[in-house]
């Protein structure tokens, strides 16, 4: 139920902020006259196109949004819409990578956080496009790449061995509180 819920909210997100989309995708000032070669540019003339994933399918009706196409059930995707769906896979790996970088770069990013979020978002969304020319997101060495592996599994040998403490020092109180209540010998309290 809890995966049926993130779904719904998370397929529902782009339709609740419509709004906020549609304004952050209208063309301004010089952009209305810039070369526009992308998909649904004669539907929506005066925006700019949303990259979704294929979860986000019939976005399109309501917005400027570019999904790769999705198999059919039972069936294989044909042939001649694979070249669009590797573009549009292409084009989703900078943006992932963007946000794996602002997420390693700026914990708070990857964390639930209570106070205003807007403004730490967009202060942290600017730091990272300054960051970008430094350290490009396609960085063909992997030395970025590898980086942020090790960190993560850092993090997880961390998170392991926090876990291990706290499971440890459960079933020691635990066995204390059974030490008290069972008379000795009894095998429950081990």
């Amino acid at each position: 139920m809890a995966i049926l819920t993130l779904f719904i909210f998370n397929f529902s997100l782009p339709y609740d902020n419509n709004a906020f989309h549609q304004d952050m995708l209208t063309k301004v000032g010089d952009e209305t006259t810039m070369p526009d070669n992308g998909s649904l540019r004669n539907e929506y003339p005066n925006s700019w196109a949303l990259l979704a994933d294929k979860g986000y399918q019939g976005l399109y009706c309501h917005m400027r949004a570019i999904t790769p196409a999705k198999r059919p059930a039972g069936g294989l995707l044909p042939v001649s819409e694979m070249p669009a769906n590797d573009r549009i896979a292409s084009d989703r790996v900078v943006v992932e990578i963007f946000f794996g970088r602002l997420k390693t770069l700026w914990t708070i990013m990857s964390e639930s956080y209570s106070w205003k979020r807007d403004h730490f978002f967009q202060t942290c969304v600017a730091l990272t496009n300054v960051h970008i020319p430094f350290l490009p997101l396609r960085d063909l060495a992997g030395e970025d790449f590898t980086r942020y592996e090790n960190r993560l599994l850092s993090l997880g040998d961390r998170i392991k061995s926090k876990r291990a403490g706290s499971m440890a020092k459960y079933r020691e109180k635990r066995k204390h509180r059974m030490s008290i209540i069972l008379p000795p010998g009894n095998s429950e309290a081990d």
